[in-house]
């Protein structure tokens, strides 16, 4: 990515930003493993049934990659941490700013998957149309939606 991918975002905004979405990192750790595969899975569906929607091919390649992402390993699944309650203690939010469509697909379903706040930065369309069936996902799910922050690319 390049570095100055990110020159329109103002600095106190974007730092105000990071602050109010790590402090809601704790909603986000409290939910359930089956919710947030429930989510994926559910946000996966959407683009599936809305593909003659996108302007790129929503073709089956496509769609088999974003669906490993419910089945990676979540980090807090592992033995070490199921059986002694214990988390990882992480203060960090994903910036998701990506021109390829599979890639910024999976990365907002992977950050969700580690339970990451995110800030969004959408390149075209079709970016804003996986958004818009992610964000569909949580409302169905009563899922809030405040670790999310999307900003709009300038023009």
């Amino acid at each position: 990515m390049n570095p100055e991918a990110l020159k329109f975002i103002k600095n106190e905004d974007l730092i105000t930003s990071t602050e109010k979405l790590n402090s809601l990192r704790s909603y986000l750790e409290g939910l359930d493993r089956e919710q947030i595969v429930h989510i994926i899975k559910l946000s996966i569906y959407f683009i599936e049934k809305n593909k003659d929607q996108f302007e790129e091919d929503i073709n089956e390649t496509f769609l088999n990659e974003i669906n490993k992402i419910p089945l990676t390993n979540d980090l807090n699944n592992n033995l070490f941490f199921k059986y002694r309650k214990n988390k990882i203690d992480i203060s960090s939010i994903a910036i998701i700013l990506d021109n390829k469509l599979i890639t910024f697909t999976n990365s907002i379903f992977l950050n969700f998957k580690l339970r990451n706040p995110m800030i969004l930065i959408p390149y075209s369309e079709d970016q804003e149309l996986i958004l818009k069936y992610f964000i569909e996902s949580l409302n169905e799910t009563k899922t809030e939606t405040n670790f999310l922050k999307l900003l709009l690319r300038e023009t």
